[in-house]
């Protein structure tokens, strides 16, 4: 799969799941145990402007719309437009897990987003069956980008996670980034 389309399709799923998310719901906890549902839309939103923002789409954000899902639909086609920019595969991002070039950026952050519609989905109890392919091209990317000291307490991944070969690629992928799936 394309790795921009990969991009844009995962976020796509994150947004199927967030339409379905009320106001009353984003205390609720997620399986990221330091994120409620709120914090992880947040960080969902705020990654796609740091696309943005490191490729020059905008200098700063802009003010999001009020409406959650409209406020995702923005940041996720500024992101989008951002790596379909001219060097955006050579642009550097700063990362936590520090600088790190575009080409590397796209499919990780089509990891995190699709990883986190499946948080979405489970801390909101809604359907984790994801596109397959998607979710196989994005598990495949994980294993050979998630690196050992990417894993651990205060870094972006926990620790993999028990999870059969024949549940859905969507589990997969979230076990293999640190979620118990049950």
């Amino acid at each position: 799969m394309d790795l921009l389309v990969g991009h844009e399709l995962a976020q796509d799923a994150f947004a199927t799941v967030l339409a379905n998310i009320s106001a009353a719901q984003l205390g609720a906890p997620t399986p990221c145990s330091e994120w409620a549902i709120g914090d992880l839309i947040e960080h969902v939103l705020s990654g796609n402007e740091l696309v943005a923002c490191g490729i020059g789409v905008y200098e700063k954000p802009p003010n999001r719309p009020d409406n959650l899902l409209d406020a995702h639909r923005a940041t996720a086609a500024a992101a989008q437009q951002a790596f379909t920019s001219p060097g955006a595969m050579d642009a550097i991002f700063e990362l936590p897990i520090g600088p790190v070039p575009g080409r590397f950026f796209l499919p990780m952050r089509a990891i995190d987003v699709l990883t986190h519609a499946w948080d979405l989905a489970i801390a909101s109890s809604q359907s984790v069956h994801f596109d397959p392919e998607l979710a196989a091209t994005q598990l495949a990317a994980a294993r050979q980008l998630v690196q050992p000291e990417f894993r651990g307490p205060g870094r972006p991944f926990g620790e993999p996670q028990p999870c059969a070969a024949d549940r859905a690629p969507a589990d997969q992928l979230a076990a293999f980034l640190g979620r118990k799936v049950d």
